[in-house]
């Protein structure tokens, strides 16, 4: 059970993915296209976990390196709605965390990685939030924006201690525990992608001229 709720959770990223696919011809805010391409390489990087899961292999140093990667390509996203100051800094903040790679990033999860990542994700996503609701109060629901940046917050905000304090949770003589972390992290990372899939569904028909 604890296998196949897994495979789900892997498996969900195609809905957004499928239905940004749908929309493509409907990218006319700035904020969606590189949102989908963010959305695509998820679905790679999960096709490769699951790969790796499928055959017992080792997985942390894929799931190390997509903790900074996520952090840059969501940074892109928000790019239009944050000004050059913060990108930059944003930017600033996150590619040394490659360098933490080296610390035993191939056999365990990086809990410095993820700790400065994410933190830097959740104060950039309430910032988004807190922008758009000030400008789009009326229509902040059928805002694409609003449904990627809230996404984002709560995966990174119901996740941050949880990665944090992984090498105690996860221990060979708990397992209870240790299902009870995957149930967790399965179920935010569903309800995330069902965020995302949301953002594209808030997509208006491009005008004509």
């Amino acid at each position: 059970m604890l296998k196949v709720f897994s495979y789900l959770s892997s498996f969900s990223i195609l809905l957004p993915l499928v239905l940004g696919i749908f929309k493509f011809k409907r990218f006319d805010e700035i904020i969606i296209k590189p949102f989908f391409w963010f959305i695509l390489f998820t679905s790679l990087i999960e096709a490769v976990n699951f790969y790796l899961n499928l055959n017992a292999l080792n997985n942390h140093l894929i799931f190390n390196l997509y903790a900074i990667l996520f952090v840059i390509f969501i940074l892109f996203v928000y790019k239009s709605e944050i000004t050059r100051p913060f990108f930059i800094i944003g930017l600033t903040f996150s590619i040394p965390l490659f360098l933490l790679l080296l610390e035993n990033s191939t056999i365990k999860d990086n809990t410095y990685i993820f700790t400065v990542s994410f933190t830097e994700l959740i104060l950039l996503s309430i910032y988004i939030l807190y922008k758009v609701y000030k400008i789009k109060v009326d229509t902040i629901f059928g805002e694409p924006v609003f449904w990627i940046s809230f996404g984002t917050l709560l995966y990174c905000s119901c996740t941050l201690i949880v990665f944090a304090l992984s090498k105690y949770m996860i221990n060979k003589n708990n397992p209870l525990l240790c299902s009870y972390y995957v149930y967790y992290l399965t179920s935010i990372n569903i309800i995330t992608n069902i965020f995302y899939a949301k953002s594209f569904l808030c997509l208006k028909l491009k005008e004509k001229y």
